[in-house]
């Protein structure tokens, strides 16, 4: 049997950020960014988001709060508009 996309729909759900914490990976070979990677916790696409660091740290080198994470998948998704990427789904994670 095959298993139709799941629908554009714009969600935060709180279990997003407890699974991406799992099964995310952050690499931080690339000097100012973090490479953070996983599927994502909706859809299951693999997610590969760059974040640089000066947006995750303060002067003072230390986590400035969360950051926001948005699937951007190029899976196709009914209902998402012409101009978006992803199942909508989104979440925050402090790195």
């Amino acid at each position: 049997m095959t298993q139709l996309p799941l629908p554009y729909q714009p969600t935060n759900d709180p279990t997003f950020a407890t699974t991406a914490a799992t099964t995310f990976e952050v690499d931080d070979t690339y000097e100012g960014a973090l490479v953070v990677s996983g599927p994502c916790p909706r859809c299951g696409a693999l997610l590969e988001v760059s974040v640089f660091e000066s947006i995750v740290r303060s002067a003072g080198g230390q986590p400035s709060g969360p950051v926001l994470i948005v699937c951007d998948c190029a899976d196709q998704h009914p209902g998402r508009p012409e101009n978006r990427r992803g199942c909508g789904a989104y979440w925050n994670v402090i790195l």
